[in-house]
């Protein structure tokens, strides 16, 4: 059981201190990150957006047909 031996081994030696470092830098981003999504999906709804993107799609067709 090496496996368990190394797990022991890391549990008994880790910083919790730098754990929870790493998991608040960790949540942060992951809300920086659903943030700028979210930012960009309000983006994609405009009318100029939806335009962009048919003509996007448009070309796609086109370079795939011919």
């Amino acid at each position: 059981m090496k496996s368990k031996e190394i797990a022991k081994d890391i549990i008994q030696n880790v910083d919790l201190e730098a754990v929870k470092v790493i998991k608040k830098w960790t949540k942060a981003e992951k809300e920086r990150i659903r943030a700028a999504i979210m930012e960009l999906a309000l983006l994609s709804i405009t009318k100029s957006a939806k335009s962009r993107m048919e003509g996007f799609k448009d070309r796609h067709r086109k370079e795939n047909k011919g």
